[in-house]
């Protein structure tokens, strides 16, 4: 058996065991120009759980725009943005100070429908990176963000996950979404 590391024409080869990449979970680094957003859509189950880490590394300089990233829980829809029945889910948001420098991270709790928009703030996030757990459970969203629970009610029929950033780089890592019962 080869192991780990094997030869191939006489150049080491790394043998990779799957799992051990899977064990990692998803990686995105979402980098965004100043005044730019940035959006994935990830498929899901009817209930699940998405956890990971998110870490601001870089601030794009805005007169007009914070840094932000954004993971929700939303419904499918065929075009670009939140459907219209909204999202729920948190923003990671850093608050410049007088002179541009960074004061703190702002978490915060969302859902949207049409103009009209609840949530809560979660207040400021201990470090630039920060763990998250979403649960989705059909009718509600449950988290967890940075050690501060919030529950927001909301539905979908088709869940996604979606993850928006703008004016900054963000790096969404070891995120697993897995079904819940």
């Amino acid at each position: 058996m080869l192991g780990r590391l094997g030869l191939l024409f006489g150049v080491p080869l790394a043998i990779v065991n799957a799992s051990e990449v899977l064990a990692k979970g998803i990686t995105y680094n979402c980098d965004t120009a100043a005044n730019h957003f940035s959006e994935l859509s990830l498929p899901a189950s009817q209930v699940f759980t998405v956890s990971g880490r998110l870490q601001l590394l870089n601030m794009a300089k805005s007169k007009e725009y914070a840094a932000l990233a954004r993971l929700t829980v939303s419904n499918a829809t065929a075009q670009t943005g939140p459907s219209p029945e909204g999202w729920a889910g948190f923003e990671f948001m850093n608050l410049p100070g007088s002179k541009g420098l960074p004061t703190g991270i702002l978490v915060s709790t969302a859902l949207t429908k049409g103009a009209t928009k609840q949530g809560a703030t979660l207040g400021i996030a201990s470090s630039r990176d920060v763990a998250f757990t979403l649960t989705f459970t059909g009718d509600a969203v449950k988290m967890n963000i940075d050690g501060r629970e919030a529950q927001i009610p909301f539905k979908a029929e088709q869940p996604i996950v979606r993850i928006v950033c703008s004016t900054g780089e963000f790096l969404f890592y070891d995120m697993e979404i897995l079904p819940t019962r």
